[in-house]
This record gives C-alpha cells, sequence and structure tokens, in this order.
C-alpha cells in the first residue's frame, strides 16, 4: 500500500518534500514573497489515466460503478500540486483556508485517458480585518482536445498578521456571519457517517498531504473530504454522471469534527449537510440543472 501510495502522488510528495525549504527561504528572505500581478501566471499539470487498483479504490468509496466518466467532483484528484503552488505565491505564511466553490461541467470527463490542469490565482485583497481573501479558477481537460471538461472556481481566505489594535478599531471589525440552519421541512435523502478513518483513506486516494495533517492533529475533516461525501450521495441521487447538472455552487460553513453523524438534506435545488433540522448547516449547495422540460429535480 505504501509503494502504492508513492507512486500515485509523487507530485504531492515531491510539493510537500518542498514546504520545509519554502518556510526557511520565506523566513529568510521575505522579499522574495510579493505577489504577481493578477491574474496570476497559468499552471498546467498532465494528469496520467486512472490505474485499475485507483479505480477500484473510488469505486468503492463512492460505492457505485464508475463507467467511461467520471463525477466532477473527483477534480479533486489532480488539484493539490496547484493548492501548494498558490500557497507559495502568498505573501504570508498563514494557512490558505477554501470556504466555498463553484463547479461548471462542461462535458464528460473521460475516465481512461490523460487529462491536463490549468489553473492560476485570480485575486488576493486584504479586507482590512485580519483576512486575504483569494480566488483561484482551474480547468480540466481532456490532453487531445482543446476544450475544457470542467471549470472550477474556488474562493479562500487566509490570515493576515495584524498588529494589535486599541478597542474603537476592535469594535469595527468585521464579525463572522453565522451558518444558515437547516430548514426543517427539507427532505432528508442521506445519513453519513464519517470517521478519522474516512479521512485518511480519501487522504490516501488524493494525495492531499495538507488533509493528511488536519486530520491527525486537529481532529477535523478537510472541506474537500465532506464535498466528496456529499457529491457521492448526489451522484447516486441523480445518476453517476450528473448529466443535467449545469453548475454546483457550495459553501463550507463550518468544520466538520471527527467522527459525526451527518444527516444530508434536500429541498427544490438546494441542500445542506449538518447535524439535522434545525441545526446549523456545516455545508450547503445549490445545483443548477439544464433547462431541458425533463430536467427536474427528484425530490
Amino acid at each position: 500500500m505504501l509503494i502504492r501510495h508513492f507512486s500515485r502522488h509523487l507530485s504531492s510528495l515531491i510539493e510537500m518534500g518542498r514546504k520545509p525549504i519554502d518556510a526557511l527561504h520565506r523566513k529568510l528572505r521575505p522579499q522574495d514573497y510579493t505577489l504577481p500581478d493578477l491574474p496570476g501566471p497559468e499552471w498546467t499539470y498532465h494528469c496520467p489515466p486512472l490505474s485499475a487498483s485507483l479505480m477500484a479504490d473510488l469505486e468503492q468509496w463512492c460505492g457505485f460503478k464508475l463507467e467511461d466518466t467520471l463525477p466532477p467532483a473527483l477534480f479533486l484528484l489532480w488539484v493539490e500540486p496547484f493548492f501548494h503552488q498558490i500557497e507559495r505565491l502568498l505573501p504570508h505564511a498563514s494557512p490558505l483556508c477554501w470556504t466555498a466553490l463553484q463547479m461548471t461541467p462542461m462535458a464528460p470527463i473521460p475516465a481512461q485517458t490523460a487529462l491536463s490542469l490549468h489553473g492560476r490565482l485570480m485575486r488576493y485583497e486584504d479586507d482590512l480585518h485580519g483576512h486575504a481573501l483569494v480566488s483561484a479558477h482551474l480547468e480540466l481537460k481532456p490532453l487531445d482536445q482543446p476544450n475544457s471538461a470542467l471549470a472550477v472556481d474556488l474562493e479562500g481566505q487566509q490570515a493576515i498578521p495584524m498588529p494589535p489594535q486599541d478597542e474603537e478599531d476592535r469594535d469595527t471589525m468585521i464579525m463572522p456571519a453565522l451558518p444558515p440552519l437547516m430548514p426543517e421541512n427539507a427532505r432528508q435523502i442521506a445519513d453519513l457517517s464519517y470517521t478519522k478513518k474516512d479521512e485518511l483513506a480519501l487522504a490516501h486516494l488524493l494525495g492531499q498531504t495538507s488533509s493528511f495533517a488536519a486530520t491527525l492533529f486537529h481532529g477535523d475533516s478537510s472541506p474537500f473530504g465532506i464535498f466528496l461525501k456529499t457529491s457521492a450521495e448526489l451522484c447516486r441521487l441523480y445518476g453517476p454522471n450528473l448529466d443535467r447538472l449545469s453548475r454546483l455552487d457550495v459553501d463550507f460553513l463550518r468544520p466538520v469534527i471527527l467522527p459525526s453523524r451527518l444527516v444530508l438534506s434536500l429541498k427544490g435545488d438546494h441542500y445542506w449537510l449538518g447535524a439535522g433540522p434545525g441545526a446549523p448547516a456545516l455545508q450547503s449547495g445549490q445545483l443548477t440543472m439544464k433547462e431541458e422540460a425533463d430536467a427536474k429535480l427528484p425530490l
């Protein structure tokens, strides 16, 4: 299993090995870490076809058979090196926390074809209240085709070290918004159990070293781990390829403390994930379907 992990995620492991070197360089030469003109340079990564063993592991994780195409949320298989590149560009060393994504499928993602992932940093903006607002754009393309199969826009925040402030300044600081409550009249479509074992298995599948560290040392899940769980349930509901999905907007509202038992609820084109009706939502999303006559939500 260890050899298989190294062979699957060599690029992510190389990036992880560079992190201590980057941290030392950032401390010795902070002047080297200035933002480029934004939108930033485009990075391109070659994504080889999925191996039979990885396909089998993904099917076990998702709970259904993967045919010739992949569910859109599995773009996370290739995104970890891109996250490292973004962190290397940012002027501060504090962790980057992803808070939302918008996923737009444009064509089926072939499972047995080499792909290319293209991404760039789009925005880095100091909100003057201790955080920077970060956005990035990704596109996933079959290597032999010019058109993208999937576009993903990510939003995140990075904490910025702030000098001590007097009381008057503190009173003007923005307070974080409370997450919405799960509606009482939404239909519960799945009960989800999520443990540290699930999160570490996902880290093995995706090569997400940041997810692995958070699980071991903080006991909370990466937002993308929970997103894949909810995405797998939505795939079972709508069909493995979500052919009718035009866009999926997701907000990561609160961390999920492991282990957790969660409820996935659906009302109209919105879904919520949390402890149950009336509880604060940990994740919420909206599905936009294509405008065919039969493109009705199933519930």
